[in-house]
């Protein structure tokens, strides 16, 4: 299974390919030792630091055919069968370049040990760079089939060191290699470029770098077989030198590989030399390499076979696997992985047993190289064996069948008992991950499914971790729902937060078997995650939050009853509490909770959270309740969040003029679109709100005037929502701007998407005259049925094909209905339509948008006819960004609509105010217009900035208003996500070049890790965000808000890497100079 990471093998043409390993996550470099294995410094994703599967950074040996378990969300623990462990675990760290150093000029202890830079550590937390760096040194040996290592620190800046020029020496090391002297040069991301050298001497003098070969004695060939860092270019060079002095050279090199009385390290030498004319190397030379004492060269005769691929070596390859020696039989096993020899097959079976576990991996991946179908033939009769056989279906791609699958996990489950001496720790943890394995086709069989149940009962509280763990994670993948009391109790028990969140995410998967109480038992320690050591996120890795909120989101879902009865103690500004307001609001009190909710609200981040679900729920309680506390206060802020919430709500008919009032009032943008689309929604003209509004004015306006002036006013200030704003005004004075389109949303009841979710539309709308004729286009993600006036006209079943439906002969002059009622089956839901008349007048458009009326629940009979005077009525949610897939289906028949408002509508509309008031429009004060920079006058300041002298804390403020927190984080209190590289340090660790570049032109460069990950739904639907989950049956993914959507994985089409930045071009274009001098200032002083 080839993914990031992988190692690849090709000829120099580039033509013939073959991956050696795969499930690396971020390996810099590869170094390849004297007997021609390689090995990394990788690390997982430091941002998952204290997620259940974190690793700590670690070396690998890639062997053949190995998988080092990253999976792209998230890594396998080391001891599953199907993934290779590490050689040793470092801890934290920041891998980066490395080499296998071959010279003398550091102690014996420094050949042949593998050095990397580790550069300087990074908080898990903020991304920033948190300690200095170090070289370090893997000291290597070989063990059985693979190798150990200890790890030694060979150099590091002790503290408060800084340089000559008074610098602070962080040692960012990036890169080291051996100089033809055999000292070291390590490349420093800050201070350049380091020489460490070796001398015991009280004040040793720093010597001149004079290579090796120029103080060499001996014969040519020794010489060559002892001659310094052959993989150095300096080395191959000096390789090449002594070979061209003798053209007989490398016929003695031949002689002296076999000659035993030769040290090992020449004659391993001699293999290297050898080894790029493998194919023309005689067959008799191969075999006595393969007869020889030394395993190492037995082991290198089996690589050599293995590259080969010649058919009359197969017999001299088969002899290799008998071979006692752990190296030489991985090694041979390797050779099989490309031979692919059918006699080879019963032998492969038996290893599969092999105590050695990297022999065992091998064989296993060397059987996956020949058919299921052969492999179930040779099955042994013990269980590492049929393991291995079972997982090596699996890695080629061609899985043994259900029944097959049923049988042998039968007699496993009859054989693997723990206490049993036949039974090892290892076997038992194998069972385990076979079981997660082949969980698909194990749950086709109800009786084998419960004999699995009481398997992982039996020790799902045992006292060994490993075997606790696994039990635990497969009682919820199964779904045991006897498992759920046991595992809540020890949720109740446990102290440490990792297992914490393993547990909890069990729970999360459990569907059924708890009784009220647990339930209750399981919210209130889901309540305690509000403080302590979920809420505490420093030290944890930056993505923890979304990792723990699709836990969260699963139990919340599961748990709504409970939560509910306890929602008196959710903290407006926890996370949780972000994820629980949405469980519980379907739920049949959910008006009372998120009103007490919003209410008990602290701040205006958590009350516009709250608008937004209060708005999905429409309630008279909620709309007496938000007006009595609209009465009761004065402070701006808290008014605009109550005007806003109420948008949503059913007014007496005495504060039926809030919204026109609220237009002269509020100023946050968010209110005044909900304003506006509340009075299109309502759809009286200004003389129908009665005397409340006759009385408002600004400066010299009053009554209509002042609202028209207003609406025009905020259509300069906000022309992001210039299209509602325009609406709006056109409702209010019953005037309509003779191009005006208005712009065509998906809607629906909910942003969230949810299974098997109905709705019901209706618009009332005016044809004024006879309609010649009338055209509907229409659909809905996922089915619909469409009446109008009271007649259906048409219905669809496939949203990705939008109907054209003629309906010229049922509009009438007047007063029109149209009603429409949808259902949702999975996945992304929304409705979209655009009905076109023409009259003697001209055409006319009809377009979904959060002007229609919506019902959540089934309206009373003859809604078809009546619409919104029968049963209980909202307004449309617009979801055009999380149905995107309605609109590029509906875009054949639209008008791409402007992202802002086109000046000449603007200057539409003050003529307009001038024909109609006798005025003119003039701007007040409030409105200024700032002066822009060009992308390359912004790339000049910042690249020509010598320093940063401007005004923090101005410039914190400007960071905060750009919402620059989002995503990049820093600010103390302002919870930062995944989106965007910390930039704290970044003025130090970019020149002002690269800095300029980051910001004028973010989507320049993307590192890997930020850039977004889009999920492509079955239906054409689009999610970008960063993936939280990633199963056989789910996918998650967690937006730049922290909105968590979890797709059955059989919706999901496809998931890609998006090349484009986050970050919006443009930026900072419009901030005036001083102010960006202050961000800049404010971003070098963030810690």
């Amino acid at each position: 299974f080839e993914r990031t990471a992988s190692v690849f093998r090709f000829d120099p043409a580039g033509e013939k390919w073959e991956c050696i390993g795969s499930g690396g996550r971020n390996p810099p470099s590869l170094g390849m030792n004297y007997l021609g294995e390689f090995f990394s410094f990788d690390s997982d994703m430091e941002f998952h630091v204290d997620v259940p599967f974190y690793r700590p950074v670690r070396l690998h040996h890639w062997a053949t055919g190995g998988d080092q378990g990253w999976q792209g969300v998230g890594a396998y623990p080391k001891y599953y069968l199907d993934n290779l462990p590490g050689v040793l675990d470092v801890g934290r760290g920041s891998p980066d370049w490395g080499i296998f150093y071959e010279h003398n000029q550091f102690p014996g202890l420094f050949r042949n040990s593998f050095l990397a830079c580790d550069y300087q550590w990074k908080s898990a937390t903020t991304g920033g760079y948190a300690k200095p760096g170090r070289l370090l040194m893997f000291s290597l040996a070989r063990e059985k089939a693979t190798w150990k290592a200890e790890l030694i620190t060979v150099a590091q800046p002790k503290k408060g060191a800084v340089d000559a020029n008074g610098k602070r020496i962080n040692f960012g090391v990036v890169d080291v290699d051996v100089a033809p002297d055999g000292s070291l040069v390590v490349s420093d991301h800050n201070q350049g470029i380091w020489r460490i050298f070796h001398d015991k001497s009280e004040r040793p003098v720093v010597p001149g770098i004079v290579p090796e070969a120029k103080r060499s004695n001996g014969s040519l060939l020794s010489r060559l077989l002892e001659s310094p860092q052959p993989m150095s270019e300096w080395g191959r060079m000096a390789e090449k030198h002594l070979l061209g002095q003798d053209e007989d050279l490398l016929g003695r090199v031949r002689s002296a590989l076999l000659d035993p009385k030769r040290p090992l390290t020449q004659r391993l030498r001699a293999v290297r030399l050898l080894a790029p004319g493998f194919e023309e190397l005689p067959g008799e030379f191969l075999q006595r390499m393969a007869e020889d004492p030394e395993p190492e060269i037995r082991g290198q005769a089996a690589w050599l076979l293995g590259i080969r691929q010649k058919k009359e070596e197969a017999g001299l390859a088969l002899q290799l696997l008998e071979d006692e020696d752990p190296f030489v039989l991985r090694r041979a096993l390797e050779a099989q992985m490309r031979l692919q020899n059918p006699s080879a097959v019963p032998r492969l079976s038996t290893l599969l047993g092999h105590l050695d576990r990297f022999v065992a991996y091998a064989a296993m991946t060397a059987l996956a190289h020949h058919p299921t179908k052969v492999i179930q033939e040779n099955l042994t009769t013990e269980p590492g064996g049929i393991m291995r056989a079972l997982v090596a279906t699996n890695i080629r791609r061609e899985r043994a069948g259900p029944e097959v699958v049923h049988s042998l996990v039968a007699i496993l489950l009859d054989r693997v008992e723990l206490g049993d001496g036949d039974t090892t720790r290892e076997e038992h943890l194998n069972l385990l991950r076979i079981l997660g394995l082949f969980r698909a086709e194990i749950q086709q069989n109800r009786k084998l499914t419960a004999e699995v149940h009481e398997f992982l009962l039996k020790l799902v509280n045992s006292e060994d971790p490993g075997f606790r763990w696994e039990h635990v994670r497969l009682c919820g993948e199964y779904d045991v729902a006897a498992g759920f009391a046991p595992i809540l109790g020890m949720l109740e028990k446990e102290k440490d937060g990792v297992t914490q969140f393993h547990l909890a995410g069990a729970l999360a998967r459990i569907s059924r078997g708890w009784t009220d109480a647990e339930s209750l038992r399981l919210i209130r320690w889901l309540l305690s995650t509000q403080e302590g050591w979920f809420a505490e996120r420093d030290g944890k890795g930056l993505q923890f939050g979304g990792f723990w909120n699709t836990v969260v989101n699963q139990l919340a879902g599961r748990h709504t009853a409970a939560l509910i009865v306890l929602a008196d103690r959710l903290r407006a500004d926890s996370d949780l509490a972000k994820v629980a307001y949405k469980a519980i609001r379907g739920a049949p009190d959910a008006d009372r909770v998120l009103l007490k909710a919003f209410q008990a609200a602290k701040s205006d981040a958590d009350r516009r959270r709250l608008i937004g679900l209060l708005h999905e729920v429409r309630s008279p309680f909620v709309a007496e309740q938000l007006l009595g506390d609209l009465d009761a206060t004065k402070e701006t802020s808290q008014r605009e969040d109550l005007i806003a919430a109420l948008a949503a709500q059913p007014l007496p008919a005495e504060r039926g003029d809030l919204f026109v009032k609220g237009l002269l009032e509020i100023e946050s943008d968010a209110a005044v679109e909900r304003c506006a689309a509340r009075i299109v929604a309502d759809g009286k003209a200004f003389a129908e709100y009665g005397d409340g509004v006759k009385a408002l004015s600004i400066g010299n306006w009053n009554g209509d005037q002042a609202v028209a002036f207003r609406l025009i006013e905020l259509m300069s200030i906000y022309p992001q929502i210039g299209a509602t704003l325009e609406r709006a005004l056109q409702t209010l004075h019953v005037h309509q701007r003779p191009s005006f389109r208005a712009p065509m949303q998906v809607i629906w009841s909910s942003v969230e998407q949810i299974a098997d979710d109905q709705a019901w539309f209706a618009r009332s709308f005016e044809v004024n005259g006879n309609a010649s004729r009338g055209v509907l286009m229409i659909t809905c993600d996922n089915e619909f049925e469409v009446f109008l006036n009271g007649r259906r006209v048409g219905e669809g079943r496939d949203w990705g094909t939008p109907k054209r439906i003629d309906v010229g002969n049922g509009l009438r002059e007047g007063r029109n209905l149209i009603a429409i009622e949808g259902r949702n089956e999975s996945g992304p839901a929304g409705l979209a339509v655009i009905l076109q008349w023409t009259t003697a007048q001209g055409a006319q458009t009809l377009v979904t948008d959060t002007t229609w009326k919506l019902s959540r629940s089934r309206p009373p009979k003859g809604w078809e006819k009546k619409g919104a005077e029968l049963g209980s009525w909202g307004i449309a949610v617009d979801v055009s960004g999380p149905t995107s897939n309605v609109m590029e289906a509906m875009s054949s028949f639209m008008e791409k609509a402007p992202l802002h408002l086109p000046e000449e509508v603007l200057e539409y509309w003050q003529i307009w105010f001038r024909e109609k008031f006798g005025h003119p429009w003039i701007a007040r004060n409030v409105i200024t217009q700032a002066e822009v920079l060009t992308d390359a006058n912004l790339h000049k300041l910042i690249a020509g900035m010598s320093g940063f002298r401007g005004n923090a804390a101005k410039g914190r403020k400007i960071y905060l208003q750009a919402t620059c927190f989002a995503c990049h984080g820093g600010l103390k209190g302002q919870a930062g996500s995944l989106f965007g590289p910390p930039l704290a340090g970044a003025t130090q660790r970019l020149n002002r070049q690269e800095l300029a570049d980051a910001i004028v032109y973010p989507s320049k460069v993307v590192q890997d890790r930020f850039k977004a990950t889009e999920v492509i739904t079955t239906n054409a639907g689009t999610l970008s965000g960063f993936v939280t989950e990633q199963t056989n049956e789910f996918v998650s993914i967690t937006d730049v808000q922290g909105q968590v959507t979890r797709l059955p994985r059989e919706q999901v089409k496809a998931i890609r890497t998006q090349e484009q930045s986050l970050m919006p071009a443009k930026l900072l274009n419009a901030l005036k100079k001083e102010e960006i001098v202050d961000l800049m200032t404010f971003i070098h002083e963030m810690k």
